[in-house]
């Protein structure tokens, strides 16, 4: 294996371990001493996931989000079929609907960093 390929392996476990509230840096640190980047990515990793907190979307997002994403691939399909798309979907309507569903993204993720910076400010 790859000096790459083992760190990548070693970075995994530690997220995946970070992800079950176990933090093993120094396990892997001791592993690998002479591995300089090792000890800076995972304290990076470690701040990743005390910053980051789950985002629950509403259930109405979610259908919305799905049916637009299916129509979005049914879109796709007919146009690699036949190269014509279909007569109730037009690509103007999937683009502003697959543009409004990222832009939901991007104002949700945006809500949940306010936030959190709000509460730190308070603490």
């Amino acid at each position: 294996m790859t000096r790459k390929k083992i760190m990548l392996e070693v970075l995994s476990a530690h997220a995946e371990q970070l992800l079950k509230n176990q933090n093993r840096s120094q396990d892997y640190i001791s592993l690998f001493p002479e591995n300089e980047d090792l000890p800076p990515l995972l304290n990076l990793a470690g701040h990743i996931k005390e910053a980051l907190q789950p985002v629950t979307l509403p259930p109405s997002f979610k259908a919305r989000l799905q049916k637009d994403l299916m129509a979005a691939a049914h879109l796709k399909q007919v146009q690699r079929s036949d190269h014509r798309p279909a007569p109730h979907l037009n690509a103007t309507r999937i683009s502003l609907f697959i543009s409004a569903a990222v832009g939901a993204i991007l104002a949700l993720t945006g809500i949940v960093v306010f936030i959190r910076k709000q509460r730190r400010l308070a603490a």
